[in-house]
């Protein structure tokens, strides 16, 4: 992955030719960060806690393609808002700075 804070990746998963695809995120987080939450565009939420591969910590979850990703908002575990983005890439990575 990229280096930085937060680095987000999308990544085009199954085959949209056929209708039959989705986007999967990979999201880089920071040590204070307990929980990740995507909002996606029919306004449904996806709570996402972040795991430890290879010594960085990531969230990672999965947009079918009828949907999109409007925001992301990183929280402490007492569910405290750390920040949130809209600027979501659709394919490729952009780093955030919280």
């Amino acid at each position: 992955t990229p280096g930085g804070a937060e680095t987000i990746m999308a990544m085009p998963l199954g085959l949209p030719q056929i209708g039959d695809g989705a986007t999967g995120y990979a999201v880089q987080v920071s040590p204070a960060t307990a929980h990740l939450r995507a909002t996606l565009s029919d306004g449904h939420t996806q709570a996402v806690t972040p795991q430890v591969v290879a010594g960085r910590r990531y969230a990672a979850f999965v947009v079918p393609d009828a949907l999109r990703l409007v925001r992301l908002t990183w929280l402490t575990a007492s569910g405290q808002e750390i920040a949130s983005t809209a600027a979501l890439p659709q394919y490729g990575y952009t780093q955030f700075q919280p």
